[in-house]
């Protein structure tokens, strides 16, 4: 009979406290660690810099910071592109011509 890591019980009563939180709550599941994606997605979004976020997820390895970072540079592209349809929008209807 295989023995589980001492860490393995810990981690399956957590997920099922998480489980439960959620459908207590009425929340459709999803990973606990989604939330540490979350508060550093938007503190590197709201303009914190990225050292500082590193420092208050506790990450040493700011090559893995790079998923967050990705993510506010995918959030200023879409800005951009709909601040670009509406200059587009505005121009059509006023007759003006488009900038090339």
């Amino acid at each position: 009979m295989a023995r589980l890591s001492p860490i393995k019980p810990y981690i399956t009563t957590l997920k099922k406290a998480w489980k439960a939180t959620l459908r207590k709550a009425g929340v459709p599941y999803f990973p606990l660690y989604e939330l540490r994606h979350t508060f550093a997605t938007r503190l590197s979004a709201g303009g914190v810099a990225d050292h500082f976020v590193t420092q208050m997820l506790r990450q040493g390895d700011a090559g893995v910071f790079k998923r967050y970072s990705q993510a506010k540079l995918n959030m200023m592209r879409e800005a951009l592109d709909r601040l670009d349809r509406r200059a587009n929008e505005h121009s059509e209807s006023s007759g003006t011509a488009k900038p090339i």
